[in-house]
């Protein structure tokens, strides 16, 4: 071997300490490889630019912070104030009416006691030898030391969905890196989602049916079960590929999803992200469990009947949802009548639209807790923004359950000039109609209905026997608005 490329060659086995016996005894020192190492590491990088910057990146890489043995996890805030009080602080942390309890809620959108409990299924999920969740942290690494805790790591993913803080923020009050709260964040959004998702947001039976018809029962809506419409989460990582498709009416690359509420504010169903540019109409046609209540499988579960202009009752076994325009005119989703002009379908129309404000709430409340959905999801996947998602529509569920506010409205306010003083300005205008209501229901029928092609043959026929049904109610001082708290005793007193 001779000339440059040889020296090359040469200096690479030198540099790398391969042994000599591989090359065998002939192999004559190149004099132009220095031996010194300080002068051999010069000498690779100006021969080899490219590889010595990727060895260079690779050594960066390694770094390991000098004083991380001196910020130890057990010495962080949120150990202290959270994980390892005081006696006297722990019963004040556990008491919801403290300021503890109080700040402890407000930063990580739960009270102690179900953080406890999160912190114990997460463990549990880690002890199990056939998880995949969870494998190494809180535990000690090769050295015996151990790096994190688990009730911190789980207070970062509540942190960081309910303020929309970075990760690399929790750094000061966790001192667990960037790197390890990442890690653990994906794997508990996608852990929660699969393990406890089906648990908390399910379809309901038939007795969860008829807990779920109880409320628009009592307001003249017998047979609804929810409402249903979609909210939209900004992707602010998105693909350059993906952005075109995912930029809708909000000017922003976003995730649709379709979810479907009751009117305790329950989730029932919610769907995974579409694109951005889908509408209301094709995530419905997609929407499985909307393809279920459309195909039957839920009829017969509950019946129910509608009242005639004449007293009469009418037998009906099909549930359906009550939505905004955006959808198709099917019997299964009823929207308000825009025949405005007629006093029984406005009446109608305005509580609908009412009523129909539980699944708005619900977006705003799912917003305001996780200010992830609000302010934008910042990971590159979009099975994560999925798994982001559908977590945090789980929480609210489990939230709900334990506040109790998952039960049905026990009290209500009945349209009748007793309680004009405690109405809505909706109700007090409605109320001033009740002379009028019955004389309404015979003209009813005999309005002219232009059918769209949009519309199912039987929805404008179903949705007549809706109005009438409401109006008769009302007519009768029937329709009650549910109510879950009492209003004041001074206000209310009928004498």
């Amino acid at each position: 071997m001779s000339g440059p490329r040889s020296s090359s060659v040469l200096g690479i086995l030198s540099l790398l300490d391969l042994p000599a016996f591989f090359f065998g005894d002939d192999v004559i020192p190149n004099p132009h490889c220095p031996t010194d190492p300080d002068a051999l590491e010069a000498w690779f990088a100006r021969a080899f630019p490219e590889a010595a910057a990727q060895e260079v990146r690779r050594r960066k890489k390694r770094t390991v912070d000098p004083d991380q043995d001196k910020y130890h996890c057990d010495h962080s805030a949120w150990m202290v104030l959270f994980l390892r009080p005081s006696e006297a602080r722990l019963e004040r942390l556990k008491d919801k009416t403290s300021y503890a309890g109080r700040m402890f809620r407000r930063m990580f959108r739960m009270n102690f006691g179900m953080f406890l409990r999160l912190v114990e299924l997460v463990a549990e999920e880690q002890a199990d030898a056939t998880s995949r969740f969870f494998t190494g942290f809180g535990l000690p690494d090769a050295t015996g030391t151990r790096r994190g805790d688990l009730g911190l790591y789980v207070l970062g993913v509540l942190y960081t969905l309910g303020r929309h803080q970075a990760q690399f923020d929790l750094y000061p009050v966790t001192y667990i890196k960037e790197a390890a709260h990442n890690r653990f964040f994906h794997d508990f959004v996608k852990w929660f989602r699969i393990k406890r998702f089906p648990e908390l947001v399910r379809a309901p039976d038939k007795d969860e049916m008829k807990n779920c018809m109880f409320e628009y029962a009592a307001a003249g809506f017998p047979g609804c079960f929810g409402s249903v419409d979609s909210t939209s989460m900004w992707h602010l990582m998105a693909p350059a590929a993906t952005k075109i498709s995912l930029t809708g009416k909000e000017h922003l690359a976003v995730y649709r999803y379709q979810i479907v509420v009751d009117h305790k504010g329950r989730i029932l169903h919610v769907t995974k992200g579409f694109k951005g540019t889908d509408n209301d109409i094709t995530i419905a046609k997609f929407d499985e469990f909307l393809v279920d209540v459309r195909t039957g499988k839920y009829d017969g579960l509950v019946e129910y009947e509608l009242f005639d202009s004449q007293g009469g009752t009418m037998m009906f076994t099909r549930p359906y949802l009550i939505c905004d325009g955006g959808y198709t005119k099917e019997i299964f989703l009823i929207t308000g009548e825009p025949l405005w002009s007629e006093p029984a379908r406005r009446r109608w129309t305005k509580m609908l639209e009412s009523l129909r404000k539980d699944v708005e709430c619900c977006n705003g409340k799912l917003k305001a807790r996780w200010r992830i959905l609000q302010s934008g999801c910042r990971f590159h996947s979009a099975e994560t923004c999925d798994d982001v998602f559908l977590t945090c529509c789980a929480m609210h569920n489990w939230i709900l359950q334990e506040d109790g506010l998952d039960a049905n409205f026990t009290e209500s306010i009945p349209l009748t000039e007793a309680y004009k003083s405690s109405f809505p300005e909706l109700f007090t205008t409605l109320a001033t109609e009740l002379s009028v209501a019955m004389a309404d229901l015979d003209a009813l029928a005999a309005l002219p209905h232009h059918a769209t092609p949009t519309e199912h043959r039987d929805y404008h026929k179903f949705r007549l026997q809706l109005i009438t049904h409401f109006n008769y109610l009302f007519a009768s001082g029937k329709i009650v608005w549910p109510k879950r708290r009492h209003a004041p005793t001074e206000e209310i007193r009928v004498e």
